[in-house]
């Protein structure tokens, strides 16, 4: 890999212990690698980058991540790899829809992450059937949306408050704490929510408000 079409990635990371062990990983490659601590707040380093790619370490939920992915995307436009994910291939396809293109599970060794680098740059994607087949059943839903009815879903703003801190990734608990409401009631309203949505989980219900505007991501 040691030419000018070498990859150069970009490290968007939580500690700079990890952007220190991944650099070094890469570093025999003759991979140059951008290391970007970030609380998850900025990442305005990736506008101005020479990078090809970006791999972004993966945080504690799989919505924590997609949302991580949505922030990045607003500053730049480069490919997005997840390293050290644990999410089934069903939760891979939220994290597809919010602009991976490549994941690097936790257990995964030095070649899957260079091979998944590679993958990326050169454009191609590695996929199991049946992703492939959750990926072409969502495709076909979010073609239903936009030839069906246009006027997005009503939902009180009760409702949209309670959305907006699932999407932020709080538990039923912690929306009913900040909320000063009942646990019930929460769970009410999430309900009250995926009825109106059309849809049976919460993160389902994220990205379908985040799609139709009813909520933004933070």
């Amino acid at each position: 890999m040691n030419d000018v079409h070498a990859p150069r990635v970009a490290l968007v990371v939580r500690s700079a212990l990890f952007a220190e062990a991944v650099s070094k990983s890469l570093e025999p490659a003759g991979i140059p690698v951008t290391a970007i601590v970030s609380n998850g707040n900025s990442f305005d380093a990736l506008a101005t980058t020479a990078a090809t790619v970006v791999l972004v370490e993966a945080r504690p939920s799989v919505t924590e991540t997609a949302a991580l992915l949505r922030r990045i995307q607003l500053v730049s436009s480069l490919p997005l790899v997840i390293v050290g994910a644990e999410a089934s291939e069903a939760e891979l396809l939220e994290l597809i829809e919010a602009g991976c293109c490549g994941c690097v599970r936790r257990d995964a060794s030095l070649h899957d992450l260079l091979e998944a680098i590679q993958n990326v740059c050169c454009g191609r994607a590695e996929c199991s059937p049946y992703l492939a087949a959750l990926v072409s059943s969502r495709i076909r839903e979010l073609a239903r949306d936009l030839t069906g009815d246009a006027d997005a879903p009503s939902l009180t703003p009760r409702e949209l408050e309670v959305l907006r801190l699932a999407a932020a990734g709080l538990t039923n608990k912690e929306i009913a704490r900040h909320l000063r409401i009942w646990l019930q009631t929460v769970k009410s309203h999430l309900h009250n929510v995926y009825t109106r949505l059309g849809v049976r989980t919460r993160r389902a219900a994220v990205a379908k408000a985040l799609r139709l505007g009813l909520i933004r991501d933070s």
